[in-house]
């Protein structure tokens, strides 16, 4: 897919270092700078009408809504901001209901540029289980064939931080639909300025979940599986037992969970300070291990066992050294109480690999979803 990306703004004076760093991409697109809101109103008409989709990087954010207004179907544009995410008022997954890719510097076009890529060439139906503009997941159904279909839930991770999105773990959620399941690959709220704490993300988990219930003539519910990546595997744990939030009962009861690349034990995640900046665990649960020792409880997955569900953990020795502590530990633990849990190591795996579809550890994790879920059928990469 030829692309184009338009920059207008703070964008401006970066479009000949983004037009150098295209081919080491290995982006086939082109760059184009608007000096004003008008003439990149113009740009993104014009560009729509010669391509399928494109990037935007609009430099004011006051004028996404008349963006969204002019472009009504999301899944044709992507925005990029140069900008921090975390200080942001509004969530960094959407704004005036557009994907928005921020906090990454000018990597952020290279995410942006992939994920509008998916969008296009995998559809999906977007599916709002709140009000907020992170309350939302992209749902993707495999052609009806008069069968319920098995399903796989995906919940990304980035240490709970409003920079990453659901783009993340997209690949993997489309290459299981694309196998002939259906996905839900969830967005949810995040830490970011007004953060109410880490039940207001984990009601955003069971919500999403629950919405699955109203698919309910089209997916086979006794047979869901729940996949997490990193701090997205903690929210994957919780989503099973639910403890310390108060709310309706579940809806949906998955049989299976998979942790990949897991945080599985957030009580040494805080105490090790582990994350890129700062300590994101305590500012994910609102406090430390000793002012919220109950909270740590009822949200980390190591103190939550037995699940009551299947497990399968899958580590790279590649990634960091305390998360491999942690998922060989916790798996151990798991096994001990009477979880029928599988446990997947990679010795040339790292944090990442665990969710590319290309890698052999994706295709033994496709292999354990499916046996868990009674799925039996080869298991080879489509």
């Amino acid at each position: 897919m030829t692309g184009r990306i338009v920059v207008c703004g703070e964008a401006e004076s970066t479009a000949g270092v983004l037009a150098d760093l295209l081919p080491q991409w290995e982006l086939d697109a082109e760059v184009i700078v608007a000096s004003s809101r008008d003439e990149l109103r113009l740009e993104i008409g014009r560009g729509l009408r010669e391509l399928d989709g494109l990037v935007v990087a609009p430099g004011d954010w006051s004028f996404l809504s008349e963006i969204a207004a002019d472009v009504p179907d999301s899944s044709r544009i992507v925005i990029v901001g140069l900008d921090d995410a975390e200080p942001a008022e509004s969530g960094a997954s959407a704004v005036s209901g557009l994907p928005v890719v921020r906090g990454r510097g000018l990597d952020g076009f290279r995410w942006a540029s992939a994920w509008l890529r998916q969008r296009l060439e995998y559809p999906f139906e977007e599916v709002a289980y709140g009000d907020h503009p992170d309350q939302i997941a992209d749902l993707r159904l495999p052609p009806d064939t008069g069968q319920l279909a098995p399903v796989a839930v995906f919940i990304h991770g980035g240490f709970w931080r409003e920079r990453w999105v659901r783009d993340t773990i997209e690949p993997a959620a489309i290459d299981l639909a694309l196998r002939g399941f259906a996905t839900l690959n969830i967005e949810y709220r995040r830490v970011r300025s007004g953060y109410a704490g880490w039940r207001e993300t984990v009601r955003d988990v069971a919500a999403a979940i629950d919405q699955l219930s109203t698919y309910s003539d089209r997916l086979d519910l006794s047979r869901v599986a729940v996949l997490g990546h990193s701090a997205g595997a903690q929210l994957t744990a919780w989503g099973i037992k639910r403890r310390g939030v108060r709310g309706p009962s579940a809806r949906v009861h998955p049989k299976a969970v998979v942790l990949l690349a897991g945080m599985t034990d957030l009580r040494e995640a805080a105490r090790r300070g582990l994350g890129d900046t700062g300590n994101p665990t305590i500012a994910f649960m609102g406090g430390t291990e000793a002012e919220l020792g109950a909270d740590y409880d009822a949200a980390s997955p190591s103190t939550n066992l037995p699940l009551g569900v299947a497990q399968i953990v899958v580590q790279g020795m590649r990634d960091s050294p305390d998360l491999l502590e942690m998922a060989r530990g916790y798996a151990e633990m798991s096994i001990h109480l009477g979880d029928p849990t599988e446990y997947i190591e990679v010795e040339d795996g790292d944090h990442f690999t665990v969710i590319t579809p290309s890698r052999p550890e994706w295709e033994a994790t496709v292999k354990a979803v499916r046996g868990v879920l009674g799925i039996h059928v080869p298991s080879t990469s489509p």
